[in-house]
């Protein structure tokens, strides 16, 4: 799969019966190469025979769910790969939001982004603690009625922020506990600052040992991700927290 952008399109302005200068056309060409992410699951025959229905099930859906987030972790780090800390100009950071990180930082990103992205679709996407410290602020600044404060406060729901919508993720963990998704950041990205590639869907084989005695199922899909506007996205980092 590959991501190509075409720029450098010049019009000009010229007297009737002038020369329209020649313009020079540049493209930026990104090559998206697949990882496999997978995995496998058993359990004894005798075990699921007890019960293989719920069993089984539950190990599957499991499986599946852990896919889900492991992509979507996969392409965070590609964020954070893409806007790796202070210096990049992408790259924002204080402790607390509304304070350390004033709304009107938020507001100048949220600006900034949807004028560099081409499509649209700005978001603004983090863990409940980001996403909630965006609601707060916004209800301690009294932009509101108090009734529609009253609502936030009640309901935890602010749904959308200067017209963008707030996206709040999953904690998702892995098997020792350890979230996906830092707690303590969030991104305001524009659609068009990545692509995905996903070639296919859930490829899956199940069955049991031949000369043995336990169900095996095993599960892969394949994915690649590249961040090739990372101007059309901030990472924000509140230091008053840990990840």
């Amino acid at each position: 799969i590959t991501v190509s952008e075409v720029y450098g399109t010049e019009v000009f302005w010229v007297a009737y019966g002038g020369q329209v200068d020649e313009t020079v056309m540049s493209e930026d060409v990104y090559e998206l190469r697949p990882d496999y992410v997978g995995f496998h699951v058993s359990q004894s025959e005798a075990e699921m025979r007890r019960s293989f229905g719920p069993n089984s099930q539950l190990l599957v859906q499991s499986a599946v769910k852990q896919i889900d987030a492991a992509i979507s972790h996969r392409l965070f780090r590609t964020f954070q790969v893409a806007i790796p800390g202070p210096g990049h100009d992408s790259f924002i950071q204080g402790a607390g939001i509304g304070s350390g990180i004033p709304m009107s930082v938020i507001d100048a990103a949220v600006d900034e982004v949807d004028d560099e992205s081409i499509e649209g679709g700005t978001a603004i996407v983090g863990r409940r603690r980001m996403v909630a410290a965006i609601m707060d602020a916004v209800r301690d600044s009294n932009e509101f009625t108090p009734a529609r404060n009253d609502e936030i406060a009640r309901t935890g729901l602010l749904g959308s922020y200067r017209g963008v919508p707030l996206i709040q993720l999953k904690n998702s963990r892995d098997r020792n506990k350890r979230s996906y998704f830092p707690k303590n950041e969030l991104l305001i990205v524009a659609r068009d600052a990545s692509k995905v590639g996903l070639w296919g869907g859930l490829q899956t084989k199940e069955g049991t040992e031949q000369f043995g005695w336990r169900w095996h199922y095993i599960g892969r899909r394949s994915a690649g991700f590249v961040v090739h506007r990372p101007e059309a996205a901030r990472r924000i980092v509140d230091t008053s927290a840990t990840p």
